[in-house]
């Protein structure tokens, strides 16, 4: 797929194989929505993929949830937060389902191509928007803590162990913390993709972003910016422009001519 043109125009290819989780970090009104739609819409033409995730905005993932046929755990808006960490604990069911099926077949990883095991793409919209709705409700039940400690446990072992099971997670915030992206997160959170921030949260997705690029970043237009990933250089970018209109509709599209897609669980 294309994340969109790179200064000369030409197209900045990735490809959902390559062996990392996605980060797409950017402050309000920097074109984060609008690149999410574009790499969803992309993504939903794919014959196979399963597309799933964790919305509490309730708007980016509800046209892949409303047609129904992409065969993945889908959890949208705020009023119920152990719907979203019911999400990610189907993520980790099928991670631990293919982990077995690769002990049991002697092999060390699934390849994304394989029709039996298609490529799960997990989206964590405005993810520390979810810790914080989690946080809010553990604080009013017992024992206190609970529920966010088994989402951060969740994202922490899926993010360094899931790759080699043909599941990539896409995560999108507003702003990068140095708890989320330490440790194992950073290393499998390779593909990084940085929209207007400021240089404090520039920094924590590129600690060695050059000065030049930092002030860059910071006065970006909407939808332009910076992106890295494994085989692909650093680079300036601008993603496309894909209305959410035209997201649905393309979701809805293709959600028509794949016909009904059977998850990994076996479930429609």
């Amino acid at each position: 797929m294309s994340l969109g043109v790179d200064a000369y125009g030409r197209p900045v290819a990735y490809d959902m194989a390559t062996p990392s989780h996605l980060l797409v970090a950017g402050q309000t009104r920097s074109g984060k929505s609008v690149l999410m739609q574009s790499l969803l819409a992309q993504l939903a033409a794919v014959p196979g993929v399963v597309l799933a995730g964790s919305d509490p905005s309730g708007i980016l993932l509800a046209p892949v949830a409303e047609a129904g046929r992409y065969g993945g755990r889908i959890a949208l808006g705020t009023e119920d937060a152990a719907s979203h960490l019911d999400a990610f604990a189907w993520l980790d069911r099928v991670f631990r389902d293919r982990q077995r099926l690769l002990v049991r077949q002697g092999r060390d990883k699934i390849d994304v191509d394989d029709p039996a095991t298609p490529l799960v793409v997990f989206v964590a919209e405005e993810y520390l928007s979810l810790t914080q709705l989690v946080a809010a409700t553990d604080a009013a039940s017992s024992p206190r803590g609970r529920d966010a400690a088994r989402l951060k446990a969740l994202v922490l072992s899926l993010s360094a162990q899931a790759l080699k099971c043909g599941i990539r997670m896409i995560v999108s915030v507003q702003r990068s913390d140095a708890e989320f992206l330490g440790g194992p997160a950073r290393s499998n959170l390779a593909t990084r993709i940085l929209l207007r921030s400021e240089p404090e949260a520039s920094r924590m997705v590129f600690p060695d972003l050059s000065d030049g690029d930092r002030d860059w970043i910071a006065r970006a237009l909407p939808g332009c910016g910076l992106v890295e990933a494994p085989g692909l250089p650093r680079q300036r970018f601008r993603g496309y422009d894909y209305p959410y209109a035209a997201y649905r509709d393309r979701v809805r599209y293709c959600a028509s001519v794949r016909g009904a897609t059977r998850g990994p669980e076996g479930g429609a």
